[in-house]
């Protein structure tokens, strides 16, 4: 079983000029909002900027390693995100978000033959 993210987030910081670890350690830098599918069911949307708390599916689900990945396009940047204080405060735990759980849709996409965007 898999959980699809995207996520879209806010900074101060270009990340252009500074870089993906120079943005993530601006303090500015936060999480506007999560698109997040778990298995097969409907895509929701997560807003933590306007304080919505983890939405209680996707928590258990996350929790749940044995029985789920994760997937994102660009996993690495998902994850990086994730693991940094702007994730940390949305209650994201690096524990629940190791290496081994992630799958890249975008390295299959180069796998795959097709070609870049």
């Amino acid at each position: 079983k898999r959980i699809h993210i995207d996520i879209e987030t806010y900074s101060e910081s270009d990340i252009k000029v500074v870089g993906v670890a120079k943005q993530l350690e601006d303090p500015t830098t936060e999480v506007i909002f999560v698109g997040y599918k778990i298995h097969t069911g409907p895509t929701k949307m997560w807003s933590p900027v306007y304080g919505e708390s983890m939405p209680l599916d996707l928590k258990l689900a996350l929790e749940n390693k044995a029985e789920y990945d994760l997937a994102a396009h660009n996993a690495q940047y998902e994850k990086l995100v994730l693991c940094s204080h702007a994730g940390a405060k949305l209650g994201f735990r690096k524990s629940l978000l190791g290496w081994n759980r992630w799958v890249c849709t975008m390295q299959k996409h180069y796998l795959w033959g097709y070609p870049a965007p």
